[in-house]
């Protein structure tokens, strides 16, 4: 009788594990059969009464999905060295001539590369920016420059800033006062020959 007991606390054991796995309430009627029959005629050779609705229960009671907390290891991870990039020279001669990609990246955060006679050389990526104009250029202009009769105002001028090729190879910042009108359509003019390495 002690091993008919404790048998039958492993099949309900391993039958709730599997109803938590499937929940389903077909696989738990299923299960159910199986279990009554064991019960009835393997368990129980002499025909005991089996308490079916505590069995019908315990498998409803199954139905319910039991979250299992999961303890992730705690993998140490050795720290990283992050590098900043180097922040764009915003004044003077970037680059004497062009060179390697690693030389070029030692002066300038990014560099576009090309071959010249089989041989990569790098420089500059091409960098501008329009700023309004600074307090005290806008006044050596009002001395040297601009007056009162010119078309167009102080505040509808803007300054472009970009990186040029020289006629010695070299590059370097440039600056230029223009309309706000056509700034953006200069920036892309000079984009284009920074591109074709034209020297200005």
């Amino acid at each position: 009788m002690l091993k008919s007991f404790e048998l039958w606390c492993r099949i309900l054991k391993i039958q709730g594990q599997l109803l938590i796995a499937a929940n389903s309430h077909l696989t738990a009627f299923s299960l159910y059969i199986i279990i009554d029959w064991a019960f009835k005629y393997i368990l129980f050779s002499r025909k005991i009464p089996f308490n079916t609705v505590f069995m019908f229960l315990f498998l409803l009671s199954c139905q319910f999905e039991v979250d299992v907390p999961v303890q992730n290891p705690v993998v140490e991870t050795a720290p990283r060295t992050v590098f900043e990039p180097l922040p764009w020279p915003k004044e003077g001669v970037l680059q004497e001539e062009a060179t390697t990609l690693d030389r070029c990246l030692d002066k300038v955060p990014s560099c576009e590369c090309w071959f010249e006679d089989q041989v990569e050389r790098c420089a500059p990526q091409f960098v501008a920016e329009i700023v309004e104009l600074p307090h005290l250029l806008s006044e050596r202009m009002r001395i040297h420059t601009w007056s009162e009769d010119c078309p167009v105002g102080l505040e509808d001028l803007r300054l472009l800033r970009v990186i040029h090729w020289t006629e010695t190879g070299k590059v370097q910042w440039g600056s230029i006062v223009m309309t706000q009108r056509i700034v953006d359509d200069a920036k892309q003019i000079f984009q284009e020959l920074y591109g074709l390495r034209f020297p200005i």
